[in-house]
């Protein structure tokens, strides 16, 4: 469950008015200790949580497609990344970022090249990497995987379970 601003902000003003027992907060606010613990460890203070906030008022998804690019090329390559994810992709969190790890078959280099590209102009600071597997001795299939702190908000279909099972929903 995803907590609300207010939330993380009482949590915060607790912790900075000098109550720096988080079983104390989880009593007072009824938030989870592991949440009371994850907040502060992530925000650590006031000023990082409303510095944070502020920048992310807009979703990451909607940042991310309206950049400009030659006709619709960014939602295109959106669209790309998205079909795959859900075909032969992954997001695993590594330490605190996420990474998308796409597993391609080796005989089609066009498909991992395309893939590549798709991600690195979705995301142009990041960089893609190319991992190959081995099964008995020859190249079986290629890792495509990106790192990037926000996959989770770019790919809302990420969660628990199986893909298959989970509904596709795009909103405006």
């Amino acid at each position: 469950m995803t907590r609300s601003y207010d939330e993380y902000r009482q949590i915060m003003e607790l912790w900075e008015s000098g109550l720096k027992n988080k079983k104390a907060i989880t009593r007072l606010t009824g938030i989870p200790r592991a949440t009371v613990r994850d907040c502060i460890e992530r925000f650590e203070t006031l000023a990082q949580l409303e510095a944070e906030a502020a920048e992310h008022v807009e979703p990451t998804l909607l940042r991310v497609l309206k950049r400009e690019l030659p006709g619709n090329l960014i939602h295109e390559k959106y669209a790309y990344v998205l079909g795959i994810y859900l075909g032969d992709g992954n997001i695993s969190k590594v330490r605190d970022v996420y990474r998308l790890r796409v597993s391609l078959d080796a005989r089609y280099p066009n498909i991992i090249s395309r893939c590549k590209e798709a991600l690195e102009t979705l995301l142009p600071d990041n960089k893609a990497s190319l991992v190959e597997i081995y099964y008995k001795g020859r190249v079986s299939h290629i890792d495509v995987s990106m790192f990037y702190k926000r996959w989770i908000d770019l790919l809302p279909q990420h969660g628990a379970g199986k893909k298959h099972t989970r509904s596709i929903q795009l909103h405006d």
